[in-house]
């Protein structure tokens, strides 16, 4: 196990809230926090049928 890379497997907003980057402010704070505790690499994983939400 590699403790400089962190697995980000679950997140998400609610649909009603979409679209008014709530998941972009989430993922730089978590990038940030990361940083500050030695994360070199951030790896995110996702179902194929969540995929259209990471693609913009």
């Amino acid at each position: 196990m590699d403790n400089r890379k962190f697995y980000s497997w679950l997140g998400g907003v609610d649909p009603n809230y979409r679209n008014h980057g709530i998941a972009t402010e989430l993922m730089e704070q978590q990038h940030h926090y990361l940083k500050e505790k030695g994360y070199k690499i951030v790896q995110t994983k996702t179902m194929n049928e969540y995929s259209r939400h990471l693609i913009s």
